[in-house]
C-alpha cells in the first residue's frame, strides 16, 4: 500500500522518455525551448471539495507562469492540449496515435513480470470521496507490469489499481523502447472491466517535474479544482506530460469522436501538500460537440 512519502524509486515514477507512440506533438523544431525536468507518482488523497471553476465561473483567471521561459512553456502546454483536445473531439483532425491493440497475453515472456490480487482502496483515499463521486470502494485488483533487460535492468514498470470504473495510477516507469504507459492502461484497465465502463482515471502522488509547477499555477489553494472541457486551465494541464499519458489512452483505446476527458481535477495532497492529485472523468462525446 502506498505511503504517505514517496519512496526512492516512487520519485522515479513517470520518468518517460517520449509521450507515446508517433507523437505529433513533438515534431516542431521552431517551439520554445522546454524546461527540463524529472517525474514521479505515487498515492494519496482528501474527499472532494467544490472548487472554483474555470475561465470565469469563480475566481480569478490563471496566475502567470515566474519566467519567461516557463511562459513560452506555459503557452506551449496549452496549444499542445488544446491539439489534444482537437484529435480526440473530431475523427477529421489528422492523428498520430494508432489505435492500441496490446494485450495482457503479449507480456507473457520470460522479460515480463505481471501480477495481479485483491487490494481495497489507496491509501488516503476515503470511502466518502469516492461514494460522492458515484465510484465503487471495494472490488479492486492491484497490478503491476514490469519489463526487465537481459541485463537485470528494470525499463518498464506500471502499477495501479483498477474496479470497474476506476483506473488509480500510482507508478510509472519507461526508459528505452517497449509499451507505452498509455498501452498498459488499456491492459491493466481490461483484465478487470469493459473498457467501455471506464469513467475515471486517477494519478497519484504526482510529483513529475514538468506537470506539477504548472499545476500549481493553476491551483495551489486547499481543496479541489476542477477544469472542465475547453477551458485554458483544462488545456494546460492535458498538454502536461501526464496529461498526454491519459490524452494518447483515449486516443489509443477508443479512438478519435468516440470518449472525451470531461473534466480535469486536481488537488494537493501528502505532507506539507506538497504531492499533486489528478482525476481525469471521462464520458461520451455528445452528439453536437463542437
Amino acid at each position: 500500500m502506498a505511503s504517505e512519502f514517496p519512496s526512492e524509486f516512487a520519485q522515479l515514477a513517470l520518468l518517460i522518455n517520449e509521450y507515446g507512440p508517433e507523437d505529433p506533438l513533438r515534431q516542431d523544431a521552431n517551439r520554445p525551448p522546454k524546461s527540463t525536468f524529472d517525474g514521479g507518482a505515487d498515492g494519496s488523497s482528501e474527499s472532494p471539495a467544490p472548487g472554483p471553476s474555470d475561465d470565469g465561473a469563480q475566481g480569478s483567471s490563471d496566475p502567470a507562469p515566474g519566467s519567461v521561459e516557463d511562459t513560452y512553456r506555459y503557452a506551449e502546454l496549452r496549444r499542445d492540449g488544446s491539439h489534444c483536445q482537437k484529435m480526440i473531439a473530431d475523427p477529421r483532425v489528422a492523428c498520430g496515435i494508432p489505435r492500441i491493440t496490446l494485450t495482457a497475453d503479449d507480456l507473457e515472456s520470460h522479460q515480463w513480470s505481471h501480477t495481479r490480487r485483491p487490494i481495497g482502496l489507496p491509501s488516503s483515499y476515503s470511502a466518502d470521496a469516492l461514494i460522492a463521486l458515484g465510484l465503487p470502494i471495494i472490488g479492486y485488483e492491484y497490478i503491476t507490469m514490469d519489463l526487465w533487460k537481459d541485463t537485470g535492468s528494470l525499463c518498464i514498470l506500471w502499477k495501479g489499481r483498477v474496479a470497474k470504473g476506476v483506473l488509480f495510477i500510482e507508478e510509472l516507469l519507461r526508459i528505452g523502447s517497449g509499451p507505452w504507459s498509455s498501452e498498459l492502461c488499456k491492459v491493466a484497465y481490461e483484465q478487470v472491466a469493459e473498457l467501455s465502463t471506464l469513467s475515471t482515471i486517477f494519478v497519484t502522488h504526482v510529483i513529475n517535474s514538468e506537470t506539477q509547477p504548472f499545476a500549481r499555477t493553476l491551483w495551489q489553494g486547499p481543496g479541489v479544482r476542477e477544469f472542465p472541457w475547453g477551458s485554458r486551465g483544462y488545456q494546460t494541464l492535458l498538454g502536461t506530460r501526464i496529461g498526454k499519458v491519459i490524452a494518447y489512452f483515449i486516443l489509443g483505446a477508443f479512438g478519435q469522436g468516440v470518449k472525451r476527458i470531461r473534466r480535469i481535477a486536481i488537488w494537493w495532497a501528502g505532507f506539507r501538500a506538497l504531492e499533486l492529485q489528478m482525476r481525469f472523468d471521462i464520458e461520451d462525446i455528445p452528439a453536437t460537440t463542437d
